[in-house]
């Protein structure tokens, strides 16, 4: 029971470990542009623009979005299965989810990378 319950194979613990995960990344994006907004008090478009021409914050950002995006996407599918209880609605829903999240996430890179 003990090894059920430990390994990954289990969806529960591996979404809830992906959550705490994603949330983390979340969490510590956050710190940083606040941190960066906080050192540059009379910060004007030109420092901002600067801070995301640096490969390594668009890596960050999008490292981040895709975060926010497979947080959520745990949490819509834990909605939907615990609350439409027909397969068809939550098999529509569900790729509705998925066509928004990848686009949103397709817009972003071209945001941050300028495809």
């Amino acid at each position: 029971m003990v090894d059920s319950i430990l390994s990954l194979s289990t969806r529960g613990l591996r979404d809830w470990l992906i959550q705490r995960v994603t949330a983390l990344i979340i969490g510590l994006y956050a710190i940083f542009i606040i941190g960066f907004i906080i050192l540059h008090p009379q910060m004007q478009f030109d420092e901002w623009q600067s801070l995301f021409s640096f490969n390594i914050t668009k890596i960050f950002s999008l490292l981040v979005l895709f975060s926010i995006i497979l947080h959520a996407w745990i949490g819509m599918w834990t909605v939907f299965t615990d609350y439409i209880t027909s397969w068809r609605w939550r098999l529509f829903l569900e790729i509705l989810v998925a066509i928004l999240f990848f686009g949103l996430l397709a817009w972003g890179a071209v945001v941050l990378w300028g495809f």
